[in-house]
């Protein structure tokens, strides 16, 4: 069924989004735009770090950072006990590159390439607390060369906020942990401040969340801010940030999860915009080069936390579902500026891949549910099927209590207005224990929005109390029997998302690889190289990090084969 939008400006006026809105920077200072197929940067422009403050401001902004150090070290929790500094979470402040690392088991030979995985690793701490999607990008690499051999490396993404904090030698963000009470307003104010007296010039990014190849080039992005194009380091172990994406066009965030046409190429970043008085969300479009060709602003009536979206031939599937930026309850104790709201509907768009407004899409109101990933989504002859990772709850400060998660199927008819929802049953508890899930899902990439059979996710288990989640599996799905899950069970803590890499001499869409580092029980990482046909825990092939080194948990990962590779290093 259609949406209808229900504005209340009266009401968004009143929130305290718009008591701080004219502190936010979100602008880039309109920096040139350099014009399509320009030979020296194809349109990309580099974003500057903040420019230098005069003296009068540079007192003022120190007085006012050394004041919520006061305020957060007096009502917040202290930073250093956040239990996303610990375990698998815990920072790795070193870098590490090993050409020849150790291997176990034979290294197919069709396996040529680099796994990389993106981590949050946090350089210095926020104040008033630490959330994992906080940390700054770092990578974990390995590159499988070919001949049996592969290298080891974990690096750290130079970013413009991360070179910021060097200069200043500490972090000056405030953690979103401490954004509640009374506290929380105050140094939430404190924080708009000083951005205004800082006079950012930069659209912050931490580029901790994901990979994503487009237009011959590749990008660490983070929800938060532009993309950043990546080069291959000098000695071919990992990579390295280069330059981030800057248009005149467009001053707002891009998605983690952009998703790119699987005939032409375009890219469509959904982006929701917290810190925006005048729209909620974004449909960015990029054409196969990255140069921009339009964006669409959506007026939602809410904002929602928009982190994935889907594509098909037709449409971009858009997620407006009630995790909502709620300011009002920054001033409860126990409050959170972002959760779920269990009694909203939840609303499905399909916009059309050629569309130029958000009059164009076509709305499904669904029951009320929480999602952080799409598997994938196709065209069918009356719409859309779609399959998505969801939840029955959502806290941004309390992750870990989302209740039962399933992989949940809908089928959108776009010519009577009906959602038909089903559920594929994971059913691995006798495998990895009761209460498991499926997040962090994936299909062969040359099935991205198209009908795929297969699909794969990591597979979650909690503890007993709830209160702990591990990444204890990779499974498989069959999406056209709906029959259970296949599972490979892990030899310790998955860190982070698989990757799937077809055969060379594929004779069906899951035969393939499945590549995964994990934190063993001994204490260490290795990447492990699975079947993925018939899923048995026991890998073809292990690389090692070396003894002893921690490599934190991350969040996605991307196989680079070796023809992007070839090109990265012409760009050199």
């Amino acid at each position: 069924m259609k949406k209808v939008n229900t504005v209340n400006p009266a009401h968004l006026e009143a929130t305290l989004l718009s008591m701080m809105e004219p502190f936010f920077i979100t602008t880039t200072n309109k920096l040139p735009f350099h014009g399509a197929g320009t030979a020296a940067n194809n349109g990309i422009s580099v974003s500057p770090v903040a420019c230098a403050i005069d003296r009068p401001r540079r007192v003022l902004y120190r007085s006012v950072d050394k004041m919520m150090h006061i305020v957060a070290n007096l009502t917040k929790e202290p930073t250093k006990n956040s239990e996303y500094l610990q375990g698998v979470h815990a920072p790795q402040p070193n870098e590490i590159s090993i050409p020849k690392a150790r291997v176990t088991g034979t290294l197919p030979a069709d396996l040529v390439g680099m796994f990389v995985n993106v981590n949050p690793n946090p350089q210095y701490l926020p104040i008033g607390g630490y959330h994992m999607f906080e940390g700054d990008g770092a990578l974990t690499s390995v590159r499988i060369l070919g001949d049996g051999h592969a290298t080891f490396a974990y690096t750290h993404f130079d970013t413009a906020k991360r070179q910021h904090e060097m200069e200043l030698g500490r972090s000056n963000e405030l953690s979103i942990m401490a954004m509640r009470g009374y506290s929380g307003l105050v140094l939430v104010l404190m924080d708009a401040l000083k951005r205004k007296l800082e006079k950012r010039k930069y659209l912050r990014s931490t580029a901790n969340t994901n990979i994503e190849e487009h237009g011959g080039r590749l990008y660490a992005l983070w929800e938060g801010g532009l993309p950043y194009e990546l080069s291959i380091t000098s000695d071919g172990t990992s990579l390295q940030t280069q330059r981030q994406l800057v248009y005149d066009e467009y001053e707002g965030p891009f998605s983690a999860h952009p998703v790119a046409h699987p005939t032409n190429g375009n890219w469509y970043s959904v982006s929701y915009m917290l810190e925006n008085p005048t729209c909620d969300a974004a449909i960015v479009v990029l054409d196969a080069n990255s140069q921009f060709i339009r964006n669409v602003p959506l007026q939602l009536g809410r904002k929602p936390m928009i982190h994935d979206a889907a594509v098909t031939n037709n449409y971009v599937v858009v997620l407006d579902l009630p995790v909502l930026l709620t300011p009002e309850e920054i001033l409860k104790p126990n409050g959170s500026l972002i959760r779920m709201h269990e009694d909203k509907p939840g609303h499905i768009g399909l916009f059309p891949v050629d569309g130029t407004s958000e009059a164009d899409i076509i709305w499904f109101e669904v029951p009320s549910c929480a999602a952080f990933h799409t598997l994938n989504a196709h065209d069918t002859a009356d719409g859309v099927v779609l399959h998505l990772c969801q939840f029955p709850r959502f806290n941004l400060l309390a992750m870990k209590d989302i209740g039962d998660p399933k992989l949940v199927r809908y089928e959108l008819n776009v010519r009577t207005g009906a959602v038909d929802i089903s559920t594929h049953e994971l059913g691995l508890d006798d495998k990895f224990g009761h209460g498991t899930y499926v997040d962090f899902p994936f299909v062969n990439p040359g099935r991205v929005g198209r009908d795929a059979r297969y699909g794969f996710g990591s597979v979650g288990v909690p503890s007993l109390d709830r209160k702990n989640v591990r990444n204890r599996g990779v499974c498989k799905f069959d999406l056209h029997t709906g029959e259970p899950a296949a599972g490979i069970l892990f030899p310790g803590d998955g860190l982070g998302e698989a990757g799937f890499v077809s055969k060379k001499d594929a004779v069906s869409e899951d035969d393939g690889y499945l590549l995964q580092f994990v934190k063993c029980d001994d204490g260490n990482t290795v990447m492990n190289v699975y079947d993925a046909v018939d899923m048995c825990d026991t890998p073809i092939a292990t690389v090692h990090a070396p003894d002893g080194f921690h490599v934190p948990s991350g969040f996605h990962s991307q196989f680079i084969d070796s023809n992007m590779l070839d090109q990265m290093y012409l760009k050199m």
